[in-house]
């Protein structure tokens, strides 16, 4: 069993660091890059949810988390060429290489350095990411802060919802993306309803262990509708 796991995370490796798969999936050419890996498994799920839960037409969209390329941030604008759709990332060498990747795809895309919203002043109908989820371990890699986050991988994501209220407009959206092989999806949920959130929709795909969570400001204490879209 653990060879097949090793053999398929290679496999999907192969595949991440594909320019053409990645162009064939999310529309976006891939130039210059920071490091070896275009998406997860996460970023296909945030695909689906910007898909079904994005309505296009003058609405303001936030890629909190952007990477190295802002792919969803520039599939969002592709997919919904209406809205103005801006990106930010807490690696400044990100942050340049994903402005320099949208500029190259002429795709009109702002991006920033950002720690979360500290560099942020603009309240937004969408604000989607796929934070570090995975509980901080003893080991050094490149660029901890896309993967590594406190003990349970939570720390990201409270830090994130706290901050989101003061940046959400009057009905607006989060769609908060989360491997759910790392942190549990009741736990996800759970930590949403804390934050004050209503959980409105769990976006999935088949054969795919992360989920994103389709969140609403909580203003009605009490009444709340989850439910999961297609399988």
């Amino acid at each position: 069993m653990a060879y097949f796991g090793k053999l398929y995370k290679r496999g999907l490796d192969v595949v991440r660091r594909s320019r053409l798969l990645t162009y064939w999936i999310f529309g976006v050419r891939v130039h210059d890059k920071v490091i070896r890996f275009n998406w997860d498994v996460t970023t296909l799920v945030l695909k689906k949810a910007i898909d079904l839960h994005v309505q296009d037409g003058g609405r303001d969209v936030l890629e909190m988390g952007c990477g190295h390329l802002a792919l969803l941030a520039q599939y969002a604008k592709r997919s919904k060429p209406h809205n103005r759709v801006v990106g930010v990332d807490i690696y400044e060498e990100f942050a340049r290489n994903a402005a320099e990747n949208t500029r190259l795809n002429d795709v009109p895309v702002a991006i920033s350095h950002s720690d979360l919203y500290a560099g942020v002043t603009d309240r937004f109908d969408y604000v989607f990411f796929n934070p570090p989820y995975v509980p901080t371990r003893n080991v050094t890699i490149d660029y901890p802060l896309t993967t590594f986050s406190g003990p349970d991988g939570t720390d990201t994501i409270r830090r994130f919802l706290a901050d989101s209220h003061a940046h959400l407009k009057p009905g607006g959206r989060i769609l908060l993306g989360v491997n759910c092989f790392h942190v549990p999806e009741q736990r996800v949920a759970d930590i949403s309803r804390e934050s004050g959130y209503v959980v409105e929709s769990i976006v999935r795909r088949r054969l795919n262990t992360a989920r994103v969570f389709v969140l609403g400001k909580n203003t009605q204490k009490g009444k709340e509708n989850s439910h999961g879209d297609a399988v």
